[in-house]
């Protein structure tokens, strides 16, 4: 009876190397953005986290433009949602500064209840998405 060593070792290898998948960049390209005020960026990684808005990472950048690029390291790979909200502050009454907020997700649909699943992209290497900002009932 010959043994083949040689394969069940190089299956081994493979399965011991596989917990050390390389780490993937999100990259988050947000447009329609006012060029004033913040935005919260955040990501979520499962469904549970995205509908109790408990997010895996989050930053606050501020809008100079109306595009604005976000990075999100040392992920591991696997399937993330993106929630983006800019709400405006300052001296503007409560009803103006609703009506100048923005919010937009990952999957770029415009309703602000968004499934995960209909807003999760898959991190395998390092992704580009593209969030675009909506208005309440406006583009």
């Amino acid at each position: 009876m010959r043994i083949t060593v040689i394969p069940r070792i190089a299956a081994l290898l493979a399965l011991s190397l596989a917990g050390f998948a390389h780490a993937g960049t999100l990259e988050v390209q947000l447009s329609n953005l006012r060029p004033t005020g913040q935005v919260r960026v955040s990501i979520f990684a499962d469904a549970q986290s995205w509908e109790h808005n408990k997010p895996l990472a989050s930053q606050l950048v501020p809008a100079r433009d109306t595009r604005f690029l976000v990075r999100f390291s040392g992920l591991a790979p696997g399937h993330y949602a993106v929630r983006a909200e800019q709400e405006q502050g300052g001296g503007h009454e409560l009803v103006q500064r609703l009506l100048l907020a923005r919010y937009g997700t990952s999957g770029n649909r415009s309703e602000r209840r968004t499934p995960f699943a209909a807003a999760a992209v898959e991190v395998i290497d390092d992704p580009l998405v593209d969030v675009h900002m909506f208005t309440e009932g406006r583009y």
